[in-house]
Protein backbone atom coordinates (compact mmCIF):
# COMPACT_ATOMS: atom_id res chain seq x y z
CA UNK A 1 0.00 0.00 0.00
CA UNK A 2 1.63 3.37 -1.22
CA UNK A 3 2.09 6.08 2.32
CA UNK A 4 -0.28 9.02 1.91
CA UNK A 5 -0.53 12.00 3.76
CA UNK A 6 -3.01 11.15 6.72
CA UNK A 7 -5.19 14.46 6.35
CA UNK A 8 -6.83 13.63 9.19
CA UNK A 9 -4.77 13.95 11.12
CA UNK A 10 -3.25 17.20 9.85
CA UNK A 11 -6.69 18.95 10.21
CA UNK A 12 -6.70 17.32 13.84
CA UNK A 13 -3.28 18.99 14.69
CA UNK A 14 -4.66 22.65 13.47
CA UNK A 15 -7.68 22.19 15.53
CA UNK A 16 -6.02 20.76 18.80
CA UNK A 17 -5.33 24.10 20.34
CA UNK A 18 -7.89 27.00 20.67
CA UNK A 19 -5.41 29.79 20.36
CA UNK A 20 -3.99 28.27 17.27
CA UNK A 21 -7.70 27.64 15.54
CA UNK A 22 -8.50 31.30 16.81
CA UNK A 23 -5.47 32.94 15.04
CA UNK A 24 -5.75 30.96 12.00
CA UNK A 25 -9.83 32.20 11.82
CA UNK A 26 -8.39 36.08 12.62
CA UNK A 27 -5.66 35.71 10.10
CA UNK A 28 -7.94 34.36 7.44
CA UNK A 29 -11.22 36.29 8.23
CA UNK A 30 -13.72 33.51 8.92
CA UNK A 31 -16.10 32.61 11.83
CA UNK A 32 -14.00 30.26 14.70
CA UNK A 33 -14.64 27.12 13.76
CA UNK A 34 -16.09 23.99 15.67
CA UNK A 35 -14.68 20.89 14.23
CA UNK A 36 -11.36 20.16 12.88
CA UNK A 37 -13.23 19.10 9.62
CA UNK A 38 -14.81 22.62 9.72
CA UNK A 39 -11.53 24.43 9.99
CA UNK A 40 -10.02 22.38 7.16
CA UNK A 41 -12.68 23.35 4.85
CA UNK A 42 -12.78 27.01 5.86
CA UNK A 43 -9.14 26.87 5.97
CA UNK A 44 -9.21 25.73 1.96
CA UNK A 45 -11.78 27.97 0.82
CA UNK A 46 -10.25 31.50 1.83
CA UNK A 47 -7.60 30.39 -0.52
CA UNK A 48 -9.93 30.18 -3.38
CA UNK A 49 -7.61 27.61 -5.42
CA UNK A 50 -9.45 24.28 -5.12
CA UNK A 51 -12.06 23.74 -7.86
CA UNK A 52 -10.59 21.17 -10.20
CA UNK A 53 -7.73 18.95 -11.27
CA UNK A 54 -7.74 20.83 -14.80
CA UNK A 55 -8.59 24.44 -13.94
CA UNK A 56 -10.79 26.49 -16.42
CA UNK A 57 -11.40 24.56 -19.27
CA UNK A 58 -12.61 27.62 -21.28
CA UNK A 59 -10.56 30.77 -21.67
CA UNK A 60 -10.66 33.30 -18.94
CA UNK A 61 -10.20 36.89 -19.43
CA UNK A 62 -7.31 39.48 -19.12
CA UNK A 63 -8.41 40.58 -15.53
CA UNK A 64 -8.72 37.06 -14.12
CA UNK A 65 -5.31 36.23 -15.39
CA UNK A 66 -4.29 39.93 -13.77
CA UNK A 67 -6.12 38.55 -10.29
CA UNK A 68 -3.94 35.39 -10.43
CA UNK A 69 -0.44 36.61 -11.02
CA UNK A 70 -1.03 39.66 -8.44
CA UNK A 71 -2.13 36.81 -5.69
CA UNK A 72 1.09 34.75 -6.37
CA UNK A 73 3.10 37.93 -6.22
CA UNK A 74 1.33 38.68 -2.90
CA UNK A 75 2.01 35.49 -1.74
CA UNK A 76 5.66 36.20 -2.01
CA UNK A 77 7.90 36.51 0.99
CA UNK A 78 5.43 37.67 3.09
CA UNK A 79 2.23 36.28 5.32
CA UNK A 80 -1.33 34.93 3.01
CA UNK A 81 -2.77 36.90 5.73
CA UNK A 82 -0.88 40.38 5.69
CA UNK A 83 -1.65 40.56 2.55
CA UNK A 84 -5.41 39.48 2.41
CA UNK A 85 -5.52 42.44 5.02
CA UNK A 86 -4.46 45.33 2.31
CA UNK A 87 -5.74 43.56 -1.04
CA UNK A 88 -9.06 45.84 -0.87
CA UNK A 89 -6.77 48.78 -0.93
CA UNK A 90 -4.49 47.13 -4.04
CA UNK A 91 -7.19 46.08 -5.69
CA UNK A 92 -8.69 49.87 -5.88
CA UNK A 93 -5.15 50.75 -6.81
CA UNK A 94 -4.98 48.43 -9.54
CA UNK A 95 -8.48 49.64 -11.14
CA UNK A 96 -10.50 46.04 -9.86
CA UNK A 97 -7.80 44.26 -11.60
CA UNK A 98 -7.93 45.38 -15.37
CA UNK A 99 -4.61 45.23 -16.55
CA UNK A 100 -5.02 47.45 -19.87
CA UNK A 101 -6.26 50.50 -17.88
CA UNK A 102 -3.94 49.60 -15.19
CA UNK A 103 -0.88 49.95 -17.78
CA UNK A 104 -2.23 52.92 -18.61
CA UNK A 105 -2.75 54.56 -15.28
CA UNK A 106 0.55 53.93 -14.88
CA UNK A 107 2.04 55.18 -17.82
CA UNK A 108 -0.14 58.25 -17.06
CA UNK A 109 1.43 58.80 -13.70
CA UNK A 110 -2.08 58.75 -11.91
CA UNK A 111 -0.58 55.54 -10.51
CA UNK A 112 2.92 55.28 -9.04
CA UNK A 113 4.75 51.94 -8.26
CA UNK A 114 5.02 52.79 -4.35
CA UNK A 115 0.86 53.31 -4.72
CA UNK A 116 1.24 49.53 -5.42
CA UNK A 117 4.63 48.96 -3.08
CA UNK A 118 2.63 50.31 0.18
CA UNK A 119 0.10 46.82 -0.61
CA UNK A 120 3.09 44.45 -0.64
CA UNK A 121 5.15 44.85 2.36
CA UNK A 122 8.24 43.38 3.34
CA UNK A 123 11.69 42.83 1.46
CA UNK A 124 10.28 41.66 -1.68
CA UNK A 125 7.78 44.57 -1.89
CA UNK A 126 9.71 46.88 -4.43
CA UNK A 127 10.26 43.66 -6.79
CA UNK A 128 6.92 42.48 -6.65
CA UNK A 129 5.61 45.83 -7.65
CA UNK A 130 7.62 46.50 -10.63
CA UNK A 131 6.74 42.74 -11.11
CA UNK A 132 2.40 43.65 -10.72
CA UNK A 133 3.28 46.52 -13.11
CA UNK A 134 4.47 44.49 -15.77
CA UNK A 135 1.79 42.14 -15.73
CA UNK A 136 -0.45 44.97 -15.97
CA UNK A 137 1.25 45.64 -19.59
CA UNK A 138 1.80 42.27 -20.39
CA UNK A 139 -2.06 41.36 -20.94
CA UNK A 140 -2.42 44.77 -21.96
CA UNK A 141 -0.42 43.69 -24.72
CA UNK A 142 -1.61 40.02 -24.64
CA UNK A 143 -5.14 39.92 -23.58
CA UNK A 144 -5.37 36.44 -25.18
CA UNK A 145 -2.52 34.94 -22.63
CA UNK A 146 -4.88 32.48 -20.70
CA UNK A 147 -5.63 30.91 -24.18
CA UNK A 148 -2.67 30.58 -25.21
CA UNK A 149 -1.94 29.06 -21.39
CA UNK A 150 -4.24 26.56 -22.78
CA UNK A 151 -2.58 25.63 -25.82
CA UNK A 152 0.61 24.99 -23.92
CA UNK A 153 -0.48 22.78 -21.82
CA UNK A 154 -2.13 20.74 -24.31
CA UNK A 155 1.27 20.53 -26.19
CA UNK A 156 2.89 19.41 -23.18
CA UNK A 157 0.07 16.78 -23.28
CA UNK A 158 1.35 15.20 -26.21
CA UNK A 159 5.19 14.63 -24.61
CA UNK A 160 6.08 11.91 -22.27
CA UNK A 161 4.95 13.67 -19.56
CA UNK A 162 1.98 12.46 -17.76
CA UNK A 163 -1.10 14.56 -16.80
CA UNK A 164 -0.51 15.17 -13.58
CA UNK A 165 2.76 16.44 -14.23
CA UNK A 166 1.12 19.19 -16.64
CA UNK A 167 1.09 21.60 -14.25
CA UNK A 168 4.80 21.25 -12.98
CA UNK A 169 6.34 21.55 -16.60
CA UNK A 170 4.03 24.61 -16.77
CA UNK A 171 5.10 25.96 -13.92
CA UNK A 172 8.83 25.79 -14.97
CA UNK A 173 8.39 27.39 -18.44
CA UNK A 174 6.92 30.02 -16.82
CA UNK A 175 9.29 30.25 -13.65
CA UNK A 176 12.35 30.33 -17.03
CA UNK A 177 11.07 31.51 -20.00
CA UNK A 178 11.68 28.17 -21.62
CA UNK A 179 10.13 26.94 -25.01
CA UNK A 180 9.42 23.65 -23.56
CA UNK A 181 9.70 20.33 -24.89
CA UNK A 182 7.76 21.37 -28.00
CA UNK A 183 9.20 24.86 -29.13
CA UNK A 184 5.77 26.53 -28.26
CA UNK A 185 5.32 29.83 -29.17
CA UNK A 186 4.77 32.56 -26.47
CA UNK A 187 1.00 34.40 -26.96
CA UNK A 188 0.53 36.60 -29.55
CA UNK A 189 2.58 40.21 -28.63
CA UNK A 190 4.70 38.41 -25.98
CA UNK A 191 9.07 37.25 -26.98
CA UNK A 192 8.76 34.85 -24.15
CA UNK A 193 6.80 32.96 -21.27
CA UNK A 194 8.85 34.32 -19.04
CA UNK A 195 6.29 35.36 -15.74
CA UNK A 196 7.46 38.77 -14.32
CA UNK A 197 8.75 38.26 -11.27
CA UNK A 198 7.92 33.94 -10.96
CA UNK A 199 10.36 31.87 -10.68
CA UNK A 200 8.76 27.63 -10.75
CA UNK A 201 7.41 28.05 -7.21
CA UNK A 202 5.47 31.38 -7.32
CA UNK A 203 4.72 30.25 -11.51
CA UNK A 204 2.75 27.21 -9.65
CA UNK A 205 1.05 29.49 -7.40
CA UNK A 206 -0.37 31.80 -10.35
CA UNK A 207 -1.49 28.32 -11.65
CA UNK A 208 -3.29 27.49 -8.78
CA UNK A 209 -4.67 30.42 -8.57
CA UNK A 210 -5.97 29.99 -12.10
CA UNK A 211 -7.66 26.46 -10.48
CA UNK A 212 -5.48 24.13 -12.10
CA UNK A 213 -4.59 21.21 -9.39
CA UNK A 214 -1.21 21.91 -8.54
CA UNK A 215 2.03 21.84 -5.31
CA UNK A 216 3.57 25.32 -4.54
CA UNK A 217 6.56 23.50 -2.70
CA UNK A 218 8.07 26.48 -0.50
CA UNK A 219 9.79 25.92 2.46
CA UNK A 220 7.03 24.42 4.83
CA UNK A 221 6.27 21.54 2.05
CA UNK A 222 9.65 20.80 1.54
CA UNK A 223 10.84 20.43 5.21
CA UNK A 224 7.48 18.57 6.41
CA UNK A 225 6.98 16.25 3.56
CA UNK A 226 10.81 15.35 3.46
CA UNK A 227 10.22 14.63 6.66
CA UNK A 228 7.68 12.32 6.68
CA UNK A 229 8.03 10.40 3.62
CA UNK A 230 12.64 10.38 3.53
CA UNK A 231 11.53 6.91 1.25
CA UNK A 232 9.22 7.95 -1.09
CA UNK A 233 11.50 10.86 -2.11
CA UNK A 234 14.60 9.14 -4.27
CA UNK A 235 11.98 7.72 -6.46
CA UNK A 236 10.71 11.75 -7.04
CA UNK A 237 14.27 12.50 -7.72
CA UNK A 238 14.55 10.03 -10.45
CA UNK A 239 11.25 11.29 -12.43
CA UNK A 240 12.57 14.97 -11.92
CA UNK A 241 15.75 13.81 -13.66
CA UNK A 242 13.62 12.21 -16.62
CA UNK A 243 11.28 15.82 -16.67
CA UNK A 244 14.44 17.78 -16.41
CA UNK A 245 16.22 16.32 -19.84
CA UNK A 246 12.27 16.77 -20.56
CA UNK A 247 12.69 20.66 -20.37
CA UNK A 248 16.09 20.58 -21.69
CA UNK A 249 17.14 21.82 -18.44
CA UNK A 250 19.70 21.13 -15.33
CA UNK A 251 19.15 24.34 -13.39
CA UNK A 252 19.33 23.04 -9.87
CA UNK A 253 16.39 24.97 -8.04
CA UNK A 254 13.74 23.69 -11.50
CA UNK A 255 14.96 20.52 -10.59
CA UNK A 256 14.30 20.78 -6.31
CA UNK A 257 10.83 22.51 -7.74
CA UNK A 258 10.35 19.28 -9.88
CA UNK A 259 11.29 16.56 -7.52
CA UNK A 260 8.90 18.31 -4.23
CA UNK A 261 6.18 18.61 -6.31
CA UNK A 262 6.39 15.30 -7.88
CA UNK A 263 6.56 14.34 -3.95
CA UNK A 264 3.45 16.20 -3.13
CA UNK A 265 1.47 14.03 -5.95
CA UNK A 266 3.28 10.75 -5.40
CA UNK A 267 1.88 11.34 -1.10
CA UNK A 268 -1.62 12.44 -2.14
CA UNK A 269 -4.57 10.84 -0.94
CA UNK A 270 -6.44 9.08 -3.86
CA UNK A 271 -9.76 11.02 -2.46
CA UNK A 272 -7.69 14.35 -2.55
CA UNK A 273 -6.77 17.59 -4.69
CA UNK A 274 -3.00 18.17 -4.84
CA UNK A 275 -4.47 21.55 -3.70
CA UNK A 276 -6.16 20.40 -1.05
CA UNK A 277 -2.93 18.68 0.56
CA UNK A 278 -0.44 21.89 -0.39
CA UNK A 279 -3.06 24.41 1.71
CA UNK A 280 -3.19 21.92 4.56
CA UNK A 281 0.37 20.56 5.11
CA UNK A 282 1.15 24.43 4.23
CA UNK A 283 -0.79 25.92 6.64
CA UNK A 284 0.48 23.00 9.35
CA UNK A 285 3.94 23.95 8.85
CA UNK A 286 3.40 27.32 9.18
CA UNK A 287 0.90 27.43 12.40
CA UNK A 288 1.69 24.38 14.42
CA UNK A 289 5.09 21.96 13.19
CA UNK A 290 7.24 25.19 12.81
CA UNK A 291 10.52 24.75 11.91
CA UNK A 292 12.84 22.97 14.84
CA UNK A 293 9.82 22.25 16.63
CA UNK A 294 8.29 19.60 14.73
CA UNK A 295 6.58 17.12 16.71
CA UNK A 296 6.76 12.54 16.75
CA UNK A 297 3.63 12.77 15.55
CA UNK A 298 3.11 10.25 12.28
CA UNK A 299 1.50 12.09 9.69
CA UNK A 300 1.63 9.08 6.98
CA UNK A 301 -1.27 7.00 6.06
Amino acid sequence: MVACVDLEAVRESLFRHARVVAKIARDYGFAVPTSAAELGHALIASFDQARGAEGHSGSLGASDVFRAAVRALGSNNRSWSSFLHREPELRANLLDYDPAATASALRSGALQIDDIMRCLPGVTGPADARATARWAQLLADAPDYHAALLQLRDGLSRTKARRSELPLLTAVILGSGSAGPNGAEPPKGLTSWKAPGMGPILGSEFLRNLHWSAFKPDRHLQRLLARWFPDVLPACCSRGRVLSQLLGTRRADLSRFLEYSLLGIAVTPASSSFTEVDNLVWALGAYVEKRGRESARCYRA
